[in-house]
């Protein structure tokens, strides 16, 4: 449980710790608060923790805090009756999926299959060049039990490339040793990029939270923005793409 506090007739907030642990138990709600569920002053809360809103269950009372507190110090204020706002901050629950299959797919080898490569390569053709590589991800998603609230894809670039790439959703009723040019499935929607890639990282790219739902598989294309092509250590390789979710109550 985390407090904020002000003067019973001020507006302004700070946050309240006490030093000892003895003090930390003194921070328990009063019985009967005076003021209970207070909406804010415009009815809903205005303070933003870890970039999520407050949960709806807070409340807002008067209180006697002693010099022990040492926030008091930090905020310059002096022991008296402060307004304390109560509400509680609950750590997001980080998922680490499957990696269940990759592999990727080359036009210029529409039958060839690429699923044991340890290295996922990305490129798009041009007018001098046609040969295009896009490279597939499928994830397992289980014990999925609330809203995702952040969703990444970490790849481990094996070459620069200063360009960046595209992620795209698709179907994922293909395997890794059966996929090819001819038969993968098509390119859904774009669901994320990234930037300049520096060789020897890991790239970190944002996805929807809406993308993710549902305790099943996932599938995820990588294709090359221009012609420069990128580089990626597989699931065979030595840092295998990873899909990190973290989940909320």
């Amino acid at each position: 449980m985390r407090s904020l506090v002000s003067p019973a007739s001020a507006l302004a907030l700070a946050f309240v710790v006490a030093c000892t642990p003895q003090d930390r138990g003194g921070l328990a709600a009063p019985g009967g608060p005076e003021l209970a569920h207070v909406q804010d002053l415009d009815g809903t809360p205005d303070l933003i923790v870890d970039s999520h809103a407050l949960a709806t269950s807070w409340v807002v009372y008067d209180q006697e805090l002693k010099e022990s507190f040492c926030s008091l110090d930090e905020a310059n204020l002096t022991p008296g009756r402060y307004r304390v706002l109560r509400f509680t901050v609950t750590t997001p629950t980080v998922l680490t999926t499957t990696l269940l299959a990759d592999a990727q797919v080359r036009n210029a080898n529409p039958t060839t299959n690429y699923g044991a490569v340890t290295t996922l390569r990305t490129r798009e053709g041009d007018a001098s060049n046609l040969t295009t590589y896009h490279s597939y991800l499928k994830f397992d998603v289980t014990g999925l039990s609330g809203s995702v609230v952040s969703a990444k894809l970490r790849l481990f670039a094996t070459a620069s490339n200063s360009t960046g790439i595209l992620v795209y959703s698709s179907d994922s009723g293909w395997t890794e040793t059966g996929i090819n040019w001819n038969n993968a499935p098509l390119l859904g929607a774009l669901q994320g990029s990234s930037g300049a890639i520096a060789q020897n990282t890991w790239v970190e790219i944002t996805l929807p939270n809406s993308l993710f739902t549902l305790n099943q598989a996932y599938t995820l294309v990588l294709v090359g923005q221009t012609s420069q092509s990128a580089y990626f250590s597989s699931k065979e390789g030595t840092n295998k793409p990873q899909l990190i979710l973290s989940v909320g109550p």
